[in-house]
């Protein structure tokens, strides 16, 4: 049977499955770049505008243009931007470095400078015309003071617009907010009724105190945080990597053990409580992210 040419072609025959890929085939090293699809402002000649590090350049012959350091000033790195404008330019590391940090607080939270408000919108949770008053418990009627349901669409001075929570925007521009919405007929609704007016009227005052600034809370350090597991998994998409859902798998993968499942019917048992919670911390998320790229 050794002899059997048959059964040496049987012995040494490997069996390959197309449909799965060598790993060398799908590896991008860019994929771990922590500077690919960082998001900062910056100024290209025509004022200050938002960008985005789309990818590493390489030369002609594919490989990376320079190398990495710790120390920013020795990072040689060359990365393709591309501005809200369309326009694409080739800027080094610590370029995008520098500029990323001088728009950003003590913490990573990027300030943003208004441009202008264009636009609002309101849902279902937002209190309606003719509820806005509520009874006290000594009978006498009282305006409910209230912002849920609006949102207000900001245009930032990069060219970049956000939505944002009518209460953020009035906290941090409260004159341009109420003048915005008197101009737009929209003062008397009720979550700009109880303030409006008072605001217009003592905006002198208000301007010399208010502190102007408004931060991108969903962003750190130019890399955008998700807030839930619906935004990890839009951010993925966007970015074109698994690099938030990998980093959700690792954190629920070591919180599960702590847990075990029960197969009864949890409303007898004494006691019970249905406790919602964060399926994102974005700092621990953020860290666990981190030690991924490491």
């Amino acid at each position: 049977m050794d002899n059997d040419p048959d059964f040496a072609e049987e012995f040494s025959r490997v069996f390959d499955n197309s449909d799965v890929p060598e790993a060398d085939a799908v590896f991008d090293p860019d994929a771990y770049d922590q500077l690919v699809n960082a998001e900062f402002t910056i100024d290209n000649g025509n004022g200050r505008r938002f960008a985005k590090v789309t990818k590493r350049l390489k030369d002609k012959n594919g490989i990376p243009i320079g190398t990495a350091n710790d120390n920013p000033l020795l990072d040689s790195r060359m990365y393709e931007v591309l501005c809200n404008d369309g326009s694409k330019q080739a800027l080094a590391a610590n370029i995008i470095a520098e500029n990323i940090f001088a728009t950003v607080d003590g913490t990573g939270r990027q300030e943003l400078q208004m441009d202008t408000i264009v636009g609002h919108r309101k849902s279902t949770e937002a209190i309606p015309k003719g509820k806005e008053f509520t009874k006290a418990s000594n009978g006498v009627n009282r305006r409910i003071e209230t912002t849920k349901g609006w949102e207000v669409l900001i245009q930032w001075t990069d060219g970049s617009t956000t939505w944002n929570k009518l209460k953020d925007v009035k906290d941090s521009f409260p004159v341009q907010l109420a003048e915005y919405a008197a101009l737009n007929k929209i003062s008397d609704e009720p979550a700009f009724t109880w303030w409006v007016n008072y605001t217009l009227k003592k905006k002198g005052r208000i301007i010399s105190k208010i502190k102007s600034k408004f931060f991108k809370k969903t962003y750190k350090y130019g890399i955008r945080i998700p807030n839930s597991v619906e935004d990890a998994i839009e951010i993925d998409r966007a970015n074109g990597n698994t690099l938030w859902w990998d980093a959700l798998m690792k954190e629920m993968k070591n919180v599960r053990p702590a847990f075990e499942i029960y197969e009864g019917d949890v409303s007898k048992l004494i006691g019970y409580q249905c406790v919602r919670c964060h399926t994102f911390g974005a700092s621990n998320l953020a860290r666990t992210l981190d030690g991924k790229q490491d």
